[in-house]
């Protein structure tokens, strides 16, 4: 599908509107932003409408606090694609506050003359979120508390509760339709799977909590980069990207340079393997096992570094995997002569 063009009548006429609110479309399986208003613009902290058309090009739900952020990218999904109602309360905060407020989002589907179903949300604001003190907003406060309680109940369809990044199987989802929108445009793809090599050792130093903040920060960072639906956490402390391949070393080199610097200096360093997308017709998952297969081969390295997934080293797995795979078999069978060499005292 593409993306929906207003007439620069009726853009103006909706951008300069006073009242809270966002038009969105699904398109290729990601949420585009077609229309910001100026009472949006205000609401976020922002003078210039460009710049907050900008930041949410990069990520549509970076105003939210952290742990609802997954939350309202789940809904926000799930009312593209399934529902016929969005109706949220969440926190969120402007460009340059400190303090975050209570949101109340209300979201229906229009229809253009020719057919095309956008989402169009509008925004409350409720007031500062102050926690369970707060008694001025009871009703909204109260509700968001809830909201919280039932989500430590509920796992997300589409996003990573820790980092508010796509979920893996929603990620691929994403690449395979950027994959197909790439061969139209005659670009080249490049899948990047990141290992934040020293997790374990930065959890005993540090603790958990610590190490949460480390993947959050980390998760940022790479939202900074490649915008937030071309990026995934995988698990534990495994990320995947995928973007265009034009550039992505230099690309990489300035993210491992900002990387040291995040969560207060407090980081490890980072290994990237590379798939580049080549006459292989495979699907978004087999280019991330590719990628794994050049990170994994960095595991011995300390350090930031990159390297590109070749056949030589999937070989070499594979060799590896039918050794421990078939080694009792081995023993059992005889394949394997076992010698003992005498100690031998070299006084």
């Amino acid at each position: 599908m593409e993306k929906y063009e207003f007439p620069a009548e009726e853009r103006k006429l909706l951008e300069g509107m006073k009242v809270p609110f966002a038009i969105f479309q699904m398109v290729d399986k990601r949420i585009i932003t077609l229309i910001i208003s100026d009472g949006l613009s205000t609401l976020f902290g922002y003078s210039h409408r460009e710049d907050a058309y900008l930041d949410m090009a990069q990520s549509t739900f970076q105003f939210e606090h952290p742990d609802d952020a997954a939350r309202v990218a789940d809904a926000a999904v799930l009312f593209a694609t399934q529902e016929d109602k969005f109706d949220i309360i969440y926190r969120a905060r402007g460009k340059n506050d400190t303090d975050y407020r209570i949101i109340h989002a209300i979201g229906n589907h229009i229809y253009t003359e020719s057919g095309v179903r956008l989402a169009q949300v509008a925004y409350t604001d409720e007031g500062i979120y102050t926690g369970e003190s707060c008694r001025n907003y009871s009703y909204f406060t109260n509700s968001l508390n809830k909201a919280l309680h039932e989500e430590s109940l509920f796992r997300g369809n589409y996003y990573d509760r820790l980092t508010g990044l796509p979920n893996m199987s929603y990620f691929f989802e994403l690449a395979d339709a950027g994959k197909v929108a790439a061969e139209k445009e005659g670009g080249k793809e490049v899948m990047l799977f990141m290992d934040l090599s020293g997790m374990k050792y930065f959890n005993t130093k540090y603790g958990y909590s610590e190490g949460d903040k480390l993947l959050r920060a980390f998760a940022e960072l790479l939202v900074d980069f490649f915008s937030n639906d071309n990026c995934c956490r995988i698990g534990a402390d495994h990320f995947a990207v995928y973007t265009r391949a034009e550039g992505v070393e230099q690309v990489l080199e300035e993210l491992f340079f900002r990387a040291r610097e995040i969560n207060e200096g407090k980081s490890v360093p980072v290994h990237v393997g590379i798939y580049v997308a080549g006459t292989e017709n495979i699907t978004a998952s087999g280019a991330f096992d590719r990628a794994k297969i050049a990170g994994d081969s960095l595991k011995n390295r300390y350090g930031c570094c990159y390297d590109y997934y070749t056949t030589k080293q999937s070989s070499e797995m594979e060799q590896r995997q039918y050794v421990l795979s078939n080694l009792d078999r081995a023993l059992e069978e005889r394949w394997i002569k076992v010698y003992f060499q005498g100690i031998v005292r070299a006084v």
